[in-house]
């Protein structure tokens, strides 16, 4: 990471800057990350692979349907959004330390604050 060269009267030199996280609402982080932006289809969730009457019945977290890079790139390869809930990569995905996989924190104020 080289970072970005700032000239200004206060200031000169090279600041090196990152993403922590990516969050907002579930549509905006849909289109935003390459999933399918409609919540009627078999998987729901960018984070799991739950089938969508499966997570109905859930009341408990399945570690084996967990979204992984291995599978992201799988289900990607396969370039079958209606199967697999992914459209396109996620540009995000070229920034270093930054993966749609791994690095995705649910937006407190849409999924809390206004109702689960």
């Amino acid at each position: 990471m080289s970072g970005l060269q700032i000239n200004t009267d206060v200031y000169e030199g090279t600041v090196k800057i990152g993403i922590a996280e990516v969050t907002g609402d579930n549509l905006a982080l849909n289109g935003i990350c390459g999933f399918i932006e409609s919540f009627i289809r078999h998987q729901l969730s960018r984070n799991c692979k739950m089938h969508i009457d499966e997570m109905r019945r859930a009341t408990t977290s399945n570690a084996q349907l967990s979204r992984s890079y291995v599978n992201y790139c799988d289900d990607l390869d396969l370039n079958n959004p209606m199967s697999t809930g992914i459209n396109d990569p996620c540009l995000l995905n070229n920034v270093e330390h930054v993966h749609v996989s791994t690095n995705y924190v649910p937006d407190i104020m849409h999924d809390l604050l206004e109702g689960v």
